[in-house]
Order: C-alpha cells, then sequence, then structure tokens
C-alpha cells in the first residue's frame, strides 16, 4: 500500500524530523518560522543537539530574532535564549565536555 503524503506549505522542505531547513517564509498569513533556546549556528539543521524550529502564528510572545539561522526573517519566543548564534569552534568547544563524559 502507497501512502500519500499531504503536500507541505510551510516553507520547510524534506520530511517532518531531522535535517530540515526552512527555505521559504510560510505562505499563510500572519504565520513565522520560529525556533527553540538551544544554542546553535547560523547553519545547523534541525534535531541537532536538540535544535527545533516550526512555524505558528505571530503572537505577542515572539520577538524577532537577529541570529542568522536560515538567512530567513524569523522569531524566538520571549525571554527564552539569547537570541544570536555561535561559531562552529564555540559550539565544539561547548559540546567537548559532554562527548568526554561518555
Amino acid at each position: 500500500m502507497k501512502i500519500k503524503m499531504k503536500k507541505r506549505d510551510d516553507g520547510f522542505r524534506g520530511k517532518r524530523g531531522m535535517g530540515q531547513f526552512p527555505r521559504t517564509l510560510p505562505k499563510e498569513k500572519g504565520r513565522v518560522i520560529v525556533h527553540n533556546h538551544v544554542m546553535h549556528t547560523v547553519d545547523m539543521p534541525l534535531g541537532f543537539n536538540g535544535f527545533r524550529a516550526w512555524t505558528q502564528i505571530k503572537s505577542n510572545k515572539l520577538v524577532a530574532c537577529k541570529c542568522g539561522w536560515s538567512g530567513l526573517s524569523h522569531y524566538r519566543v520571549k525571554g527564552l535564549g539569547s537570541g544570536t548564534s555561535v561559531s562552529a569552534a564555540q559550539m565544539e568547544k561547548a559540546m567537548h565536555p559532554l562527548l568526554r563524559s561518555r
């Protein structure tokens, strides 16, 4: 049996899950791209280190994010995270103690 996938119109490419990356802004009026507070680089794929993004209707609980991730206009939840991205070297340095503890 072949399962037909519903066409996505939220700006993300690929199947839902790890590695997605938005390439366009959502088409639905009032809907924006939002990401979580997890430390990330400007080109980090979704799923790595718990980094997630989604689309939702814009609300007063969101603030414009200037971190540079995805190259598209996007938001973060107000009061969570720094609103900045880190370099790959900074990410590696932050992750290194976690990797040694295994």
